[in-house]
């Protein structure tokens, strides 16, 4: 049986192949080498497939279908085979979104079953449907999740409370550390609660500061860490470490108990304890000479022992500065805008300071008649501490990338407006569509943008626009750069000419502070 619709992205019609053998043929022969045309025929087919009215007995299977083969794109996202086979930037975005919306559709399709299967009612306890269905859509959730972090896009709106929903309706009919079979497989997650407890884990080592392909790698191999982290019913002992609140009524990750307040409201507040994972990757660190097994599990412990450990004070001081605010900032976005407000006088950005309407404030200095203005953005501060802002805009906005390098001009009353720059850690979009980002302070406006040659070995130099900050600073005695990730080499002797001053021969020393799209190193062995 067939049912033909028209895709959303084409002019053609295309038809929903509802007999499982003819559909896995028809998976099998979606082109290889055209990812675009592939992820596209597939999400539309999945579209049309979760509107249709069809018994789970039918719709199931054909879910499974499509997972297995969304559960492949995904894992093959970062491999070059497939990244060779995307000609352009344009079409590499193209299936980045499609990938997130076709995880999104097919735990949409999940749902659909779970509510269906409730519905009917009777014995729930042990139901291989509900089990199939919460279990699916909770990884395809966490599939959505893990692509967020991999592409530093903004989080989705609900994607976390979906996730919950999934693990609160799994507890409330014991099926959480039941044994899950999709189709006639094991799950790759074994179970619900080792799943729950895996996604958990990987958020609060807080994934958007990770460097590229990152996040997936470290979800990887959590499964033995996240089986001996505990989850239980109540609040976090504010007095233990490593004892974080998962509130499974709310859309937060789980949240360090310093920051109880946001989710101070919950009904259903859980405990997720990670000092058992802390504990047994400190114990692979002491395994690690025993055997080529041991080694790898103490590699992969020090790596989540370096994500875990600074995060636990770092969290806490966080918190405890942190104050509700609302007030008008405006930023701006990248090295070259950035570049070009430092360069001139602080007239232009006293009138931006000023600046008060939802509408984009376009400045240009009279001095730089010849120089492409850049613009200024305003944003809503909703709270701040001496490390950085929460800030808010509509959607319609034009929101920084996680990792970006961003001014954030400040109004300080009668005395010069500041530009402070700043790297941003994590977006998040509501379900009005609006956008929430968390900025980190870098450093004050007492920088000066500049031009920089980079000559590692065995190379051809490279040139990048760069942000140079003279002021001495612990490991920094010379001063650092704040640079585009890619033009960063370690241990390099590179050339810096700054806007004001003179030719400085550098050697790249200790990485200050990275994100996927920028670094800051400090200079070693400095030469006028």
């Amino acid at each position: 049986m067939e049912i033909t619709l028209n895709p959303q992205s084409s002019g053609g019609g295309e038809s929903i192949e509802l007999n499982p053998k003819r559909l896995k043929i028809w998976l099998e022969g979606l082109p290889v080498l055209n990812p675009v045309e592939s992820l596209n025929r597939i999400l539309v087919a999945v579209r049309g497939l979760t509107d249709l009215s069809m018994g789970n007995k039918k719709r199931l299977p054909l879910l499974n279908l499509y997972r297995d083969r969304a559960n492949a794109i995904f894992h093959a996202f970062d491999s070059t085979s497939f990244m060779t086979n995307l000609r352009s930037a344009t079409e590499r975005e193209l299936v980045s979104e499609h990938i997130l919306e076709l995880h999104q559709q097919l735990a949409a399709g999940y749902e659909r079953v779970a509510r269906r299967r409730l519905k009917k009612g009777g014995t729930l306890r042990g139901s291989n449907t509900l089990r199939s269905a919460l279990y699916g859509a909770m990884e395809q959730h966490t599939h959505a999740l893990l692509h967020t972090f991999r592409i530093y896009g903004p989080l989705q709106a609900n994607t976390q409370w979906k996730i919950n929903r999934a693990y609160s309706l799994a507890e409330k009919h014991k099926l959480l550390m039941e044994p899950v079979m999709m189709g006639n497989r094991p799950a790759r997650y074994e179970n619900i609660s080792l799943l729950f407890r895996r996604v958990n884990l990987l958020c609060v080592c807080d994934p958007f500061r990770f460097p590229e392909g990152e996040a997936v790698r470290v979800f990887d191999y959590l499964e033995r860490y996240a089986a001996v982290c505990r989850i239980k019913k109540g609040l976090p002992d504010k007095n233990r470490e490593g004892q974080f609140l998962i509130a499974l009524d709310s859309n937060y990750p789980p949240v360090y108990p310093g920051r109880m307040e946001c989710v101070e409201k919950t009904k259903t507040p859980r405990v997720l304890d990670v000092m058992p994972a802390v504990r047994l990757a400190v114990r692979d660190q002491l395994n690690e000479a025993v055997s080529p097994r041991h080694k790898i599990h103490a590699e992969q412990g020090h790596r989540l022992l370096e994500h875990l450990i600074p995060l636990f004070r770092a969290a806490r001081s966080r918190n405890e500065e942190r104050a509700s605010a609302t007030h008008t900032v405006h930023l701006a976005q990248g090295f070259d805008a950035i570049g070009y407000f430092l360069r001139n006088d602080r007239g232009h950005l006293r009138e931006a300071a000023r600046h008060r309407t939802a509408a984009t404030a376009e400045l240009r200095a009279a001095a730089s008649a010849t120089e492409v203005p850049h613009l200024l953005y305003p944003w809503t501060v909703t709270d701040e501490s001496k490390r950085g802002y929460r800030l808010s805009a509509p959607g319609k906005a034009a929101a920084p990338k996680i990792g970006d390098l961003v001014g954030v001009l400040v109004n300080r009353g009668k005395n010069a407006p500041e530009l402070r720059l700043s790297a941003v850690r994590w977006s998040r979009k509501t379900a009005d569509d609006d956008i929430h980002v968390g900025v980190e302070n870098i450093a004050t406006d007492r920088s000066l943008p500049g031009e920089m040659t980079m000559r590692p070995r065995g190379e051809p130099p490279s040139v990048a626009g760069c942000i140079y900050l003279p002021e001495p600073v612990t490991k920094a005695p010379h001063g650092s750069i704040i640079a585009p990730a890619e033009a960063y080499r370690p241990g390099a002797n590179g050339v810096l000419i700054p806007e004001v001053g003179r030719e400085i021969s550098f050697s790249t020393g200790v990485v200050l502070m990275q994100t996927a799209r920028l670094v800051q190193f400090a200079l070693q062995a400095v030469r006028d």
